[in-house]
């Protein structure tokens, strides 16, 4: 969506919001860090406005802390708010009412665009993202930290929508078109979060994505130390004789791809 409206001369886009859980400073429903949020922004050179939540807010508070993030903007000239939504009409009429009957109108660039289409548009504009959330009702444990791309589309049960409209995952996109650098990460801890009693939705599966520079002696998966002996100045390493798994491989992210090895104990993960 930020791709479009940066390439269409009818708006300009005056910042990016997004809505943080308070206590852990994590993007709500994402589990991104904010640090890597504002590295993200930085790359793509617009400004970032959080919208500080408590945990599970209700639509009001939601709406209520929106608006008072909003408001120097609003203060600015800013005439309108856009969304990223595909579907369901239920989000979209939400949003129109309650930010409609404040004044506020809404944008919906991608609405009602085949998920498939989209996916395959982000593709081809060369963007990069890595899959930081599964719903455990949906995908499997081994869906998370994948690379998201044709591979990823293609590999998940056809019931899964290609974007992750239903919520079924989240990304976090670290490159493309419209970032003057890659946002450079490690995969830390996964964490599993169970759902609240007697919500309809399932618990979902989380990796930590950390903020850090790529080097020929890390892993560019974990961050380890990788051993590399061609790094070190030796002719041959360790990894010339190993058969690294594709499910290892398909998680290296391009900016990483002949820079630098994984180190032995991610390229020990058993292909699924």
């Amino acid at each position: 969506m930020l791709d479009r409206l940066l390439r269409d001369e009818r708006y300009e886009v005056a910042a990016l919001v997004t809505t943080l859980d308070v206590a852990s400073q994590r993007v709500s429903a994402h589990g991104i860090s904010v640090d890597l949020v504002e590295r993200q922004a930085h790359s793509i050179g617009v400004p970032l406005v959080s919208v500080a939540l408590p945990a599970n807010p209700s639509h009001e508070v939601y709406l209520r802390e929106y608006l008072v993030a909003l408001r120097p903007l609003l203060h600015e000239g800013v005439r309108a708010v856009a969304f990223g939504g595909v579907s369901p009409a239920s989000f979209r009429r939400q949003h129109e009412d309650s930010f409609g009957s404040r004044g506020i109108p809404t944008l919906f660039p991608l609405w009602g665009e085949p998920s498939r289409r989209l996916a395959e548009d982000f593709f081809a504009r060369g963007f990069a993202a890595v899959v930081c959330c599964v719903n455990g009702a949906f995908l499997e444990r081994r869906f998370l930290a994948r690379l998201y791309d044709r591979a990823f589309v293609e590999q998940v049960p056809p019931r899964i929508d290609s974007c992750g409209e239903n919520g079924e995952f989240h990304t976090f996109v670290f490159d493309g078109p419209i970032f003057r650098e890659p946002v450079q990460y490690v995969v830390g801890e996964t964490t599993y979060v169970a759902a609240m009693r007697g919500s309809p939705v399932s618990g979902h599966w989380f990796c930590e994505l950390k903020a850090r520079q790529l080097s020929p002696t890390a892993c560019p998966l974990c961050g380890e130390d990788n051993h590399c002996s061609v790094a070190a100045g030796r002719a041959t390493c360790w990894c010339f004789t190993e058969r690294i798994p594709r499910a290892v491989r398909e998680r290296v992210p391009p900016y990483a791809r002949d820079a630098a090895c994984v180190c032995a104990n991610c390229a020990g993960i058993e292909e699924a």
